[in-house]
């Protein structure tokens, strides 16, 4: 008789197991495949962004060797025209369009250091490559002098006057994705 109990019990946990790794399954699967999330991904909200209209001429001097700073910024009116002249310690000059620059391979052989990249999306020209002008910050420390700021700073204003604005559609605020709810971050070696 204990053995046939023995073995009921053996036959009931075996099929509680059973249960509970099929429930598992069945839940998993249904949260794969529910719907639910899929309509997050669709969320949109509408945001005003502020575009510039005008282009920017921006003249960098090498002040030490591979150091940069900005030297002066002008505003033009045709923004295609925007360009940028690097002016070396040894006398040189080498001047690219903005537009030349989108391209990497081209910014790479331009630039050949970080430093004139970094001085260029801190400045007015990073209103040509940054769709919304809000965006950009004129860094004080990427100018060769105070005037030199205080210039772009009130030529940026000037800009903001003419700029145009015009809704996009951007994710909302609430909207999930792949990893929304997890971190990336690695712990650990």
């Amino acid at each position: 008789m204990i053995k046939k109990t023995q073995t009921i019990w053996s036959a009931y946990s075996q099929i509680a197991k059973a249960t509970t790794l099929l429930a598992v399954l069945i839940a998993g699967i249904t949260s794969c495949s529910s719907d639910s999330d899929t309509t997050d991904l669709k969320e949109t909200t509408t945001k005003n962004i502020t575009e510039s209209t005008k282009g920017v001429v921006t003249t960098i001097k090498e002040v030490a060797p591979g150091e940069y700073k900005i030297d002066d910024e002008k505003v033009i009116e045709n923004k295609d025209g925007s360009y940028v002249t690097v002016e070396k310690l040894d006398g040189s000059k080498d001047s690219t369009s903005l537009q030349s620059l989108k391209d990497p391979s081209h910014s790479r052989s331009f630039f050949g250091t970080y430093a004139v990249s970094r001085l260029l999306m801190g400045s007015l020209a990073g209103t040509y490559f940054n769709r919304n002008m809000s965006s950009v910050s004129v860094n004080p420390s990427n100018y060769s002098n105070s005037q030199a700021y205080n210039n772009s700073q009130k030529l940026k204003g000037n800009m903001a006057n003419t700029a145009r604005t015009r809704p996009v559609s951007v994710p909302s605020s609430g909207s999930k994705g792949y990893g929304a709810s997890r971190s990336f971050r690695s712990f650990g070696g």
